[in-house]
Parts: structure tokens; C-alpha cells; sequence
């Protein structure tokens, strides 16, 4: 598996004014860096603990900041997409949303239009075939799909995949 370095330093800027304080992720030999929104005197900052000497309030911050950052790291693991060091960062600090995989929306869709008393059963059964045939697809193109992969590409291989298949006697 591979590793995440999350560190914190001063930026330096002049001499006896506070610095921004900035984080540094690397990942898979790429790094980012990004500034926390907080500031100190260099007499202020240890640089081993990478902490504040006195100010507790932003030690909490960079601690939940690192919380953030090794659970999204931890979850994009899980999830098993590929993502880089900026994926992480985006993530984590609120920038980018997490991929939203295909079958995982046509679960929840299929499960509000359950609720819906417009919608009759056989067309819960039809969006069920449905998911059934995309999650075959995926695990024939060994590849997750995400919802914003489906682009005109996507809708032309999944359809030249359907017409090739006889998913039952009919054809």
C-alpha cells in the first residue's frame, strides 16, 4: 500500500513578522502545499512537533486538519479509484467532492423511487436490470465507474455491450 507524509512549516517571509503556517502532503513521489489559514512568529513554532508552543486552538486545527487528511486518504484507498496527492488534499479540505460510482447512485435512486407511489413496480424491476447489466459491464471492463464517467463514450461502449449479449432466449 502505498503512504502519505503530511507535514507542517513556516513559510518565511521577513524577519519579526508572523509567517503562514502551510501544510505538505506528499504522495507517490508528488507533493502539494497548502496554507492553513493561520500564522506565527518563528519563536512561536516547534519545528520538530511541527506545533504551536503556546497556541492550543491552532494545534487543534492542524490535528483535525491531518484527521481529514488520513481518512480521505484511508477512504480513496478503499474505494480503490485512482486519485493523486492534489485528490487528497482537494478532498479533505473541502474543495472537490469524492467520484460517486455508478452503482452506487442507481442504489439510491432505485431505493427513493421504491418510496414513490407513482412508480410501479415493473419499472423498479426494469431500473434493477439495469444496474445488474452496468455492474456485469464494470466487472468485465474490470473498472469501477464513476457517475461522471458517463459521457458519450461511455453511453456508446455500454450500449455496443448490450447489443452484443443475449440476456435471455429472446435475445
Amino acid at each position: 500500500m502505498n503512504r502519505i507524509s503530511i507535514g507542517f512549516f513556516l513559510k518565511l517571509k521577513a524577519k519579526d513578522i508572523k509567517h503562514p503556517i502551510y501544510l505538505r502532503m506528499i504522495y507517490q513521489r508528488k507533493k502539494t502545499e497548502y496554507f492553513i489559514g493561520y500564522r506565527c512568529l518563528t519563536n512561536e513554532w516547534d519545528e520538530l512537533k511541527e506545533e504551536h508552543v503556546y497556541d492550543i486552538h491552532i494545534n487543534r486545527s492542524i490535528a483535525k486538519i491531518k484527521d481529514k487528511i488520513y481518512d480521505t486518504f484511508h477512504q480513496l484507498n478503499l474505494e480503490g479509484n485512482e486519485f493523486d496527492v492534489t485528490d487528497i488534499k482537494d478532498i479533505a479540505l473541502g474543495k472537490k467532492t469524492k467520484k460517486v460510482k455508478l452503482n452506487s447512485f442507481f442504489d439510491l435512486f432505485i431505493e427513493e423511487y421504491k418510496n414513490l407511489e407513482k412508480v410501479t413496480p415493473y419499472t423498479i424491476k426494469k431500473y434493477e436490470q439495469t444496474l445488474t447489466r452496468i455492474l456485469v459491464f464494470q466487472e468485465q471492463k474490470n473498472k469501477q465507474i464513476n457517475l461522471s464517467d458517463c459521457d458519450l463514450s461511455f453511453i456508446t461502449d455500454f450500449d455496443s455491450y448490450l447489443k452484443a449479449i443475449k440476456w435471455n432466449k429472446n435475445g
